[in-house]
């Protein structure tokens, strides 16, 4: 991953985020710490899930294919 924006979001969740540095062929496995996310390909933006409490959390996108990103501590909230 090359990039995300927004950096942050509110804990009601619903931000999308996009500007991964590509695109996706493959829809990924998206989650905020423990919370599933959705995600879309082509576009390679995702929305982010109601959180309980601000901070950061680790993001984590497994796709089909096996490939798996990782972006540790990344801001909510």
């Amino acid at each position: 991953m090359q990039l995300m924006n927004p950096y942050s979001g509110p804990l009601k969740g619903g931000t999308v985020s996009e500007g991964f540095g590509n695109s996706f062929y493959l829809k990924p496995d998206v989650g905020y710490g423990s919370i599933r996310a959705t995600a879309g390909v082509n576009g390679g933006s995702n929305t982010s899930p109601t959180a309980s409490v601000p901070g950061p959390v680790n993001l984590k996108w497994v796709f089909p294919d096996g490939i798996e990103v990782y972006d540790p501590l990344f801001c909510v909230g």
